[in-house]
């Protein structure tokens, strides 16, 4: 019987993914009570060669490489229809698991929860261990209602997916993929599976240790990084309308945490540094929602005046952005012309 099944996404991972394997096999736990499934999504380094070579020696590790870069929404939905564990194991190929991922993984089949929070610990930029906001003075397992009114009071949301073990049957029955080709895939993911649970738990055990890594792509300023973070806000808000007649706190923190979101990623990506064409494939990969969200970050009155121009609207940003000689004089310009 497979009792759990690590699904592990590399890019790009030739430097970390040896160490992210020795921690899954170093754990107290026969490699026929487990698998681990490799999804490579087509990275140009030698990542698979490295995986390959450390297969030799388990027959229970399964490599597939992706023929084109679809991003970890892709591998993710890939790793959830090959799994045949009890229980799934997120880890990204630079990430090691904790000594007591057996011990949640105990706990999560003797309540039989459809999902458990992960006891985690991230690395911060300078190296120091931080442990991750895990509610363990609470009373668990509970109901996704009581958990998503009662624990949840700030962005609903515990880390990524890698931070929580999920039942296979219950991610199989809700049938709710991951988006495909975008980043910042999971968070509405997580917020649906939550909302969906009959019961939750959560582990007090070492699971999951977020490792720093500068190449992350989440960490690199891009206009697509931008795009997909305020693509993820709005699937958030969306998500809303789904869970608003039985969830009213849960909706409350979900819409302030995606507006912040919104905010934050077009402060944290510094539009100054994009060039003209990127606001193009930016206005053109959202559509006029973040047009309307540039708009109100420049010039509240922006929004209002040319949202249904939204060429002028995009220009005159790039202008203000880019050009701020020539973008205060086409302010005055307009403010004279309003005064008139």
């Amino acid at each position: 019987m497979i009792k759990l099944t690590y699904i592990v996404c590399v890019y790009n991972s030739a430097s970390t993914i040896i160490r992210t394997l020795e921690s899954i096999y170093r754990q107290p736990l026969a490699e026929d009570e487990f698998e681990v499934i490799v999804v490579d999504d087509c990275s140009p380094d030698n990542s698979s060669e490295l995986v390959s070579a450390f297969a030799a020696n388990h027959t229970n590790l399964h490599l597939v490489r992706q023929k084109q870069n679809h991003r970890v929404g892709t591998s993710m939905n890939l790793g959830i229809r090959m799994a045949k564990g009890e229980y799934i194991q997120v880890v990204d190929g630079d990430d090691v698991v904790g000594e007591g991922i057996v011990d949640t993984l105990n706990q999560c089949m003797n309540e039989k929860v459809d999902v458990s929070i992960n006891t985690s610990q991230y690395e911060a930029a300078d190296g120091i261990m931080h442990p991750m906001p895990v509610p363990t003075d609470m009373q668990f397992p509970m109901t996704a209602v009581d958990f998503c009114e009662k624990v949840l009071t700030d962005d609903p949301i515990f880390g990524g997916t890698q931070f929580y073990m999920w039942r296979r049957q219950f991610l199989i029955e809700t049938h709710h993929p991951f988006v495909e080709d975008l980043k910042m895939e999971d968070t509405d993911w997580i917020e649906y599976h939550l909302f969906k649970a009959k019961t939750i738990g959560c582990s007090r055990y070492l699971t999951y240790t977020y490792l720093y890594n500068e190449n992350s792509q989440l960490h690199l300023m891009s206009v697509t990084t931008t795009a997909d973070a305020i693509l993820q806000s709005y699937r958030r808000l969306e998500g809303c309308k789904l869970y608003k007649a039985t969830l009213p706190h849960f909706v409350s923190v979900i819409t302030y945490a995606s507006h912040c979101r919104v905010a934050a990623s077009l402060r944290y990506r510094n539009l100054s540094k994009f060039r003209g064409r990127d606001f193009l494939l930016l206005y053109n990969r959202i559509g006029d929602d973040v047009c309307k969200e540039l708009s109100q970050y420049s010039y509240p009155w922006l929004a209002q005046m040319f949202l249904r121009h939204k060429y002028i609207t995009l220009c005159l940003l790039w202008s203000t952005v880019w050009m701020p000689h020539i973008g205060r004089l086409i302010v005055r310009s307009i403010r004279k012309l309003r005064k008139h």
